[in-house]
């Protein structure tokens, strides 16, 4: 048979397509077996296959611990930005840590080990307790945010290790995106407390923990009100571990708050020191306070007043409770000291500015309250002369045991 002209086209461009696509067919199977090869692609379940995967993941790059304190960081400042309030400075204690852990890290690993949203460690200690034994002696409040899976969710991580589950990994800038903005926008179940803690006017630093694996990511902000230069130790024991004393009280337990205050805050004054009082911690008080949302500052026991002006005279404090005990304080000196700056003017002279910072001391004693084991805490709150903003500027923890003394 004679095919016609256009029939033979046909038959030249069918023959054409076919070898087309098996040369196509041959390039796949090549690729295929050449990544399979180098065990980028795996169809078995073989000793490989870890490998491979190692293999991929070292192509993607590992963001750092200190990227993601830094990154946390900016966000909070965004925050602050948006509603006008001043950026606040990563703490000396993430500045400082040297790959030690701070005490926000401390509590972030602690959660991350137990798989366990708390303002309470593992070991029954609250915010300001930690804060105290990891030597700072500000004022501290704290937020924590929790990503991923938590302890009751343990068998759905079975089954993510396992493959039944096909799970994604944390990503922790995206973890830190989504706790930041629902501190900020979703807070509303927990009073917006998140949210007054990022949006405080009267804190001046942070103190961020973070810690993830890839099922769950946790992140603890610690903000800190530092406002006064301690010159001093703040519990005066003449070096030696203080014991309750029943029937001594006035041998120990001395407190003094001394040093300067920090900033323009030349027209602040001492409003109030307040003590509190707290259980000891130990494991069955985070079993029985871990799933709180808020913490406080325990019981108020006392408040510090200053000395009465004429001891001798017929003049007394009138306590408005009988739930708490007035202790005056044994002295109570503010002042405001003067130091001079050197500069340059325009003109290229020497200019002197002068520049105030207020100095404190004051000392109280505290033995008749340490009858008890447990934590107490001293806060001292500062004022504004001109107005009726108080906020706290210290939350220093005693640990007591009426057995074994003081732990600082």
């Amino acid at each position: 048979m004679i095919l016609s002209s256009n029939q033979s086209r046909v038959n030249s461009r069918m023959k054409l397509n076919v070898m087309i696509v098996m040369i196509f067919v041959v390039i796949i199977i090549g690729i295929i077996a050449t990544l399979s090869l180098y065990g980028i692609i795996s169809t078995s379940h073989n000793s490989n296959q870890g490998a491979a995967s190692s293999l991929v993941q070292k192509q993607k790059r590992t963001i750092s611990y200190n990227e993601l304190v830094q990154y946390a960081l900016r966000k909070i400042n965004e925050d602050r930005s948006k509603f006008n309030i001043p950026a606040i400075k990563l703490s000396d204690d993430n500045n400082n840590s040297n790959n030690n852990k701070t005490v926000a890290q401390s509590q972030a690993e602690d959660m991350l080990r137990t798989r366990q949203i708390s303002h309470y460690t593992s070991d029954g200690m609250k915010p300001y307790m930690e804060y105290t034994i990891f030597g700072s002696k500000g004022y501290v409040a704290q937020n924590v945010g929790y990503d991923g899976f938590n302890n009751s969710q343990a068998n759905i991580m079975n089954k993510c290790k396992n493959g039944v589950y096909i799970c994604a990994a944390i990503d922790p800038i995206k973890s830190i995106d989504q706790l930041e903005y629902n501190m900020i926008y979703y807070d509303s179940i927990f009073n917006w407390s998140h949210r007054n803690n990022i949006l405080d006017k009267h804190h001046t630093h942070v103190n961020i923990g973070i810690a993830y694996d890839k099922d769950s990511f946790v992140l603890v902000q610690n903000f800190e009100n530092k406002y006064i230069e301690f010159d001093k130790p703040i519990i005066k024991l003449n070096n030696q571990a203080y014991n309750v004393d029943n029937n001594n009280e006035d041998s120990n337990g001395n407190v003094e708050i001394s040093g300067k205050v920090l900033g323009n805050n030349n027209n602040s004054i001492i409003d109030s020191i307040h003590i509190y009082y707290d259980e000891k911690p130990t494991f069955l008080v985070y079993t029985q306070h871990k799933n709180d949302n808020l913490y406080d500052m325990g019981k108020l026991i006392a408040d510090i007043v200053k000395q009465l002006p004429h001891p001798h005279v017929n003049q007394h404090y009138k306590q408005s409770s009988t739930n708490y005990t007035l202790i005056q304080a044994t002295r109570w000196w503010i002042s405001s000291s003067s130091s001079l700056k050197g500069g340059e003017d325009r003109a290229g002279g020497e200019s002197r500015q002068q520049q105030q910072q207020k100095s404190i001391d004051i000392q109280f004693n505290i033995s008749s309250l340490l009858k008890s084991g447990g934590v107490y805490t001293i806060v001292v709150y500062l004022k504004h002369n001109n107005n009726y903003d108080t906020f706290p500027v210290t939350s220093y923890s005693i640990f007591s045991s009426a057995n074994t003394g003081i732990k600082r």
